[in-house]
């Protein structure tokens, strides 16, 4: 059976009651969130997956990458595996949280697909990518915080 408990007031109510062998989270990027999760893995042995695929690492700058591992203490074998969207940013957050004692070893991370907009890493265009129109370019260069256009669609 699966439930999904939202991470309010009554969480951790409903997951006591609930009792799962298997929890799949999100990043514990604030102080304290990791607590519940170590009250149950153990009471109730479970295995616990963080489902890193929000935001955008900056490969570039050690102040994003913090962003991504720093917030919350916690030892290596409280997370038995980090999912990720892409290869670039596995290999980087997760050797980081190998490196700081997050996660046991470079094994308890995996990735699953790869999204096409993400250049960050060095991935080439797909070759069936064309660059936007003229028209919506300029209206992208235009909007608040956009000054030039490198995105393809695809």
């Amino acid at each position: 059976m699966t439930k999904i408990i939202r991470y309010d007031d009554r969480f951790m109510a409903e997951v006591l009651a609930f009792r799962p062998d298997v929890m799949l989270m999100f990043p514990m990027t604030s102080v304290t969130l990791a607590v519940p999760y170590h009250v149950f893995k153990h009471l109730f042995g479970t295995r616990d997956f963080c489902f890193r695929a929000e935001g955008i690492v900056d490969p570039n700058s050690p102040s994003s990458l913090s962003n991504h591992i720093e917030y919350d203490r916690y030892g290596a074998t409280l997370v038995d595996g980090d999912i990720y969207w892409g290869p670039g940013s596995a290999k980087l957050i997760g050797d980081a949280l190998v490196a700081r004692g997050k996660l046991s070893s470079p094994e308890r991370v995996r990735c699953f697909g790869y999204p096409r907009i993400v250049r960050y890493f060095g991935i080439p265009p797909a070759a069936t990518a064309v660059e936007p129109p003229q028209s919506l370019a300029s209206r992208l260069v235009a909007s608040e915080g956009c000054r030039t256009v490198r995105t393809r669609f695809v």
